[in-house]
């Protein structure tokens, strides 16, 4: 087990803002730069937090119109206006839906593969709603400050690390965790249930059938599976000596069970120790049974919705991105695979329905899953020169030219990146920049000084070193 001790003598203020899951010191980090999303307009804001998450936004307006009208259906438009939802569709073939706690609704356009009705649309509408409306986001301080310590930069660690090309995608996708656990506060087993009471509520009162939750949660589960529990382990401890004005501070981190624990929660598919699918379900049937013995069931509402998928403006779309998707999972081994890259690689290129982010990504993702290093970074740094790359394109480009033995270009991107993301991703930006630093044998300055903030000093001392 490799332990490390830190001795901090600091006011007994701070040490309670510690305790209490503070995300910073109350003081100016110097180096830290301007609030990137000062001054951008709402939909520059939504696209920037998209790409912090490593999200590629897709557009298409019939379905974005569609889902806002459903959520006008279950809530209301003065809801809506208050809440300030806005939806954001996102390339993903898998089935899936998030909301920020600043009211944007990310929805995976795979979901619409895996749901059969209007019903289970607004099931999962109702479910991210209920999130919003319950708090979910400001409940458990203490455990979203354990996130970032385990997310400090051990996934970065792994980056630096990453030797082979399979171990690069791995990283990429422990770093894609990680942004989504910071961006997405993780939410209790017992809020995501509360959440599927709430909908299933909902949709009795908007005159949905209810039993949608219930086989929403079942699609879901025929895709992901039914998770089992995961019991994180202790990763850190805080040790006080000294007298009443001041206290010698003894921070001692595992950094086997951080690591221990981030295998277990990149594993548990939903990031948390949820319940089933199947007790989800039962405690929807239960609820249900019990508030609303006497509820108008009915039949689902399917005729509208399959209109809209099997309209010719959606299908063509739809289409063009299943392309891309296919090509993303490709797995080359042998010369067939690799005209099947080619072609649809080509194919992609000449829609006019796919964008040219989504395309580059596409690639990008499909060279690193085959090691195809030269592909993969050459796709990232046209996304970064275009200035639509996410946090992943900037974090494998960087690592990249720091395995080729060119960390100053390492450095470069990665303060391109430090300037372009706000400081939720201090966790997984700050100690690549030090350690590339470190390789070039350059002070580290400013930079330094950020390591500072609690949420980072584990990061910063465990940092992959040459």
């Amino acid at each position: 087990m490799k332990v490390f001790p830190i001795f901090l003598r600091i006011p007994s203020v701070i040490f309670i803002l510690l305790l209490s899951g503070c995300a910073s010191l109350p003081i100016p980090i110097p180096g830290a730069g301007p609030d990137p999303y000062e001054g951008l307009s709402q939909d520059d804001r939504d696209a920037l937090t998209l790409r912090e998450s490593n999200m590629v936004q897709v557009q298409n307006a019939e379905l974005e119109s569609y889902l806002m009208n459903v959520m006008g259906k279950l809530f209301g438009h003065d809801v809506l206006v208050r809440e300030n939802i806005r939806i954001a569709l996102v390339a993903s073939g898998d089935p899936g839906a998030a909301i920020f706690d600043d009211g944007l609704l990310v929805w995976k356009i795979g979901t619409f593969d895996h749901l059969k009705n209007e019903d289970e649309v607004a099931a999962i509408l109702a479910h991210e709603m209920a999130h919003l409306t319950s708090e979910h986001h400001e409940t458990d301080m203490t455990g979203a400050f354990m996130d970032k310590i385990m997310a400090t930069g051990e996934t970065a660690v792994i980056f630096s690390g990453a030797g082979s090309m399979a171990e690069l995608w791995t990283a990429a996708n422990s770093v894609r965790w990680a942004s989504d656990s910071l961006l997405f506060p993780s939410f209790s087993r017992e809020e995501e249930t509360e959440a599927d009471i709430e909908a299933a509520k909902t949709l009795v009162a908007a005159g949905y059938n209810a039993d949608a939750v219930r086989t929403m949660l079942g699609r879901l589960r025929v895709f992901y599976g039914d998770q089992t529990e995961f019991v994180a382990e202790k990763m850190f401890a805080l040790d006080s000596d000294g007298g009443n004005k001041t206290s010698d501070i003894r921070l001692t981190i595992d950094t086997d069970a951080v690591m221990r624990n981030l295998k277990g929660y990149a594993e548990a598919k939903w990031g948390k120790a949820y319940e089933t699918f199947v007790e989800r379900e039962a405690a929807v049937r239960m609820t249900l049974a019990r508030d609303f013995p006497k509820r108008k069931r009915g039949k689902f509402k399917t005729q509208q919705y399959q209109n809209l998928l099997a309209s010719e403006a959606v299908a063509d779309w739809f289409k063009d991105h299943r392309v891309g998707f296919e090509l993303a999972r490709l797995v080359i081994e042998d010369q067939e695979d690799v005209d099947t890259f080619h072609k649809a690689a080509a194919y992609l290129e000449n829609s006019s329905l796919t964008s040219e982010v989504f395309n580059y990504d596409t690639i990008f993702k499909s060279a690193l899953r085959n090691e195809q290093r030269d592909v993969a970074s050459n796709m990232a740094a046209r996304l970064i020169n275009s200035d639509n790359a996410t946090l992943e394109h900037y974090l494998i480009y960087g690592s990249y030219e720091t395995q080729l033995g060119d960390p100053q270009q390492a450095i470069a991107v990665f303060q391109i990146a430090d300037q372009t993301f706000s400081r939720s991703q201090d966790q997984t930006i700050v100690p690549l920049i030090l350690s590339a630093k470190d390789r070039a044998g350059i002070k580290q300055g400013t930079t330094a000084l950020r390591c500072l903030d609690p949420t980072l000093t584990a990061a910063c001392l465990y940092r992959e070193k040459q």
